[in-house]
């Protein structure tokens, strides 16, 4: 195959310089991609935050709407 032994050293060095260059290009999209994965979970805490929040006001308006139901004149119901 390959004889000389100068030819063989600077092959092993150039498939090392090309591995440590995959890794750090694989590296960087592997990141990216964990910084999407991560402000998607931060948006659904906070879309679960408002969802909870839409459901206590709307449970605190039909407590409302049966109190005055129940309060109010028969004309008003």
């Amino acid at each position: 195959m390959f004889r000389s032994l100068q030819v063989q050293i600077l092959l092993v060095i150039a498939s090392l310089v090309l591995i440590l260059l995959m890794q750090a290009v694989f590296s960087r999209l592997i990141e990216g991609q964990l910084i999407d994965n991560q402000r998607l979970a931060s948006k659904s805490v906070t879309d679960v935050d408002l969802m909870h929040q839409l459901e206590h006001d709307v449970i605190d308006l039909q407590c409302n709407v049966l109190i005055y139901k129940g309060a109010a004149s028969d004309s008003a119901v």
